[in-house]
């Protein structure tokens, strides 16, 4: 149980990274008055900065 605990607080964890950086992303966009890219362009991105983080996790936790 504890192991499935820790292991959906980092799922947790890394999805506030990614709607962090969206929300970062949408920000900068604003304030210089460009238009938001459609969420699909940022899946592979986002997607992409997910699987670092995990790898960062899986050596981290070595």
């Amino acid at each position: 149980m504890e192991k499935e605990t820790i292991k959906l607080l980092e799922q947790i964890l890394d999805n506030q990274v990614i709607l962090f950086k969206r929300l970062d992303d949408i920000e900068c966009m604003l304030k210089n008055r460009h238009r938001s890219a459609p969420l699909t362009s940022y899946e592979k991105e986002l997607e992409t900065l997910n699987e670092k983080l995990k790898e960062q996790r899986i050596n981290f936790n070595k």
